[in-house]
């Protein structure tokens, strides 16, 4: 089919899936379904609706909401009209909020609870140009500058427009050069900046994924990433467009039980959440019998020397393959099936870097994972491994239609349809990485022989030491994190004589440890301070660290007390590490380490 503009794949729903069940969700603890033909009745009454409120072209309209079908919805009906959506994640608090609704000149903002109302209300007395607000679970009363999500669908009722063929000849008026939506960057140092993706940005990046990616209607995708960000909202136009069913995630700690539930064929993810698989299954086998531990480590084994690089390996031998048939009978596929089912074809991992270590389990454990790679600039595609293509310590082959090029200091540039116009409002940052067409990523890497892209690090998070080493800090974290006992890691070393860094607990396994030691029981903070577990974390360390250059190995450590928090800012609604705010966190404890 054509895709120009974001609005043909809405329009093309009723003749392309008319009986598809295209949205699932959970209604009092039961998932129900949307078929596409009432997605598309809905989607249009609330376009009109909107459009009698007063929403017209070009309007910056914010959307705050947890993934959920009316979602999707809003978006659709925003790019129906031509109307530019500013998604805006649900977990920031009100300030954050402030700044990104008054630096993108928001008319309206649509919201999804009681609670997020209460949140921004207030904002409406606060910005002149926010005009009012739209509850799509509204409290028992909704007055002044707020309107009810259902009274504005009576409003598009009542207003007939609701006739297909006239809102596709309205849409046939739009062009791929038209903004479709301004995203705010998650912003690890400084203020977030408004990227303004244009229809052609996101339509292109969706037609190369669907060339390079096996997805049609006969797949569901689990969605749990916030809407709010670029790689799952475009893996759901991709679905879209493919006419593959999105199961919307429950909120809460549920997603293993969404797992067995929906039974998911692909799941976009971030590393963060296979860590945490990873964590407990090995938790699980902690506590068993020194003959299953056995047994479980010795499969794992086998699957890593027969899966463990990805696909193109050499074939295993003939002993190999027995053993390896001996290892799913007994162990790999049982553990597959517990954890993602029969069905299950692949994750998909973006956002930020995948240890290597973390991909072999699963590869080990026959649960393909598909690293990729790209930024919010980007659409946000660059590269990504293929299911028969796939090579583990990568992020893939670059999509048809990108370019890469990688400079002399190993900066990577990409260019191509996919690239932003801009930042909204900002010109001198636009300039500072927009030069002779070329994208300038801030990313360090390589491509190697087969053209698969690597990445290595961040240009403004390389460390040099007071030596004058060079030192890429993302692989030594991954290592660390590799680690059952370690949950999160921060290298620390600027201008300094040696390396050293944050370590922050997996507190599940702390625990744990500290019941067999039967140290004294008492806050984590006490716990983490006990000469046993700090001797326990300074020989795992060192372990890890085996193999790294002298300059690059750990030298000293802080165990952190408590996880890091996206409320406390510590990390990005996307679960990225925001350096600066850690460091003057902990400046008290890193210094101490340097005396």
């Amino acid at each position: 089919m054509q895709l120009q503009v974001l609005t043909d794949i809405f329009l093309a729903l009723p003749d392309r899936f008319p009986l598809r069940s295209l949205l699932m969700y959970r209604v009092k603890g039961e998932y129900r379904s949307i078929s596409a033909e009432d997605f598309v009745k809905r989607t249009l009454r609330l376009a009109a609706g909107l459009e009698e409120i007063g929403v017209r072209r070009g309007d910056r309209i914010a959307l705050v909401s947890e993934n959920r079908p009316e979602w999707a919805a809003t978006d659709f009906a925003l790019l129906l009209l031509g109307a530019v959506t500013v998604p805006v994640y649900p977990s920031l608090p009100a300030s954050q909020c402030r700044y990104l609704l008054e630096h993108s000149g928001a008319r309206f903002a649509i919201v999804s609870t009681a609670g997020q109302l209460k949140k921004l209300l207030p904002l409406t007395r606060e910005i002149p140009h926010l005009e009012g607000l739209i509850v799509m679970d509204p409290p028992t009363t909704v007055a002044g500058p707020v309107r009810a999500w259902n009274e504005v669908l009576t409003l598009g009722e009542k207003s007939g427009n609701l006739d297909l063929e006239g809102w596709r000849r309205r849409c046939g008026t739009q062009r791929p050069q038209d903004l479709a939506s301004i995203i705010y960057t998650s912003g690890t140092t400084g203020r977030p900046k408004g990227v303004m993706l244009t229809h052609e940005n996101l339509c292109s990046n969706i037609l190369a994924i669907a060339r390079a990616m096996p997805l049609g209607a006969g797949d569901t995708i689990l969605s749990f990433l916030p809407l709010s960000h670029v790689l799952e909202r475009t893996t759901d136009y991709l679905c879209f467009f493919r006419g593959a069913t999105i199961a919307y995630a429950a909120l809460g700690d549920t997603l293993m039980n969404d797992f067995r539930e929906i039974c998911p064929t692909i799941v976009p993810t971030v590393p963060r959440l296979l860590e945490k698989i990873q964590s407990r299954v090995l938790a699980r086998v902690g506590g068993q019998s020194i003959w299953r531990r056995r047994l479980f480590h010795w499969a794992i084994g086998v699957g890593e020397k027969i899966r463990g690089e990805g696909t193109g390996t050499r074939p295993p031998s003939f002993p190999g393959r027995w053993a390896d048939r001996l290892a799913r009978r007994f162990v790999l596929d049982p553990l597959r099936e517990r954890l993602v089912g029969r069905q299950f074809r692949f994750f998909m991992s973006g956002g930020a870097p995948l240890p290597v270590g973390i991909a072999r389990f699963f590869q080990a454990c026959g649960i393909t994972v598909l690293q990729g790679y790209g930024l919010t600039e980007t659409s946000p595609v660059v590269s990504i491994n293929r299911p028969d293509r796939n090579r583990l310590g990568t992020v893939g082959p670059v999509l048809d239609g990108v370019q890469v090029r990688i400079l002399g200091d190993g900066e990577i540039l990409t260019r191509g349809p996919n690239v932003m116009k801009g930042y909204y409002g900002n010109e001198t940052a636009t300039r500072e990485v927009l030069r002779d067409g070329w994208f300038h990523t801030g990313d360090i890497g390589r491509l190697d022989k087969d053209g698969f892209l690597i990445i290595t690090d961040r240009k403004k998070d390389l460390i040099k030491t007071s030596g004058g080493k060079l030192i890429a800090p993302q692989p030594l974290e991954s290592l660390l994190r590799e680690d059952e006992f370690i949950g999160e890691a921060i290298i620390l070393g600027e201008g300094r004589r040696f390396i050293s860094a944050l370590i922050i607990p997996d507190f599940d396994h702390l625990a744990r440890f500290a019941g067999e030691q039967g140290l004294p029981a008492g806050e984590m903070r006490e716990i983490i301070r006990n000469p046993r577990v700090v001797a326990l974390y300074k020989k795992r360390i060192s372990k890890r660290m085996e193999g790294c250059a002298k300059f690059e190995t750990v030298k000293k450590f802080f165990l952190v007390p408590e996880p890091l928090k996206i409320e406390e800012g510590d990390l990005t609604p996307t679960q990225k590490v925001r350096r600066d705010r850690i460091a003057a966190k902990f400046r008290r404890e890193i210094e101490t380490l340097y005396r």
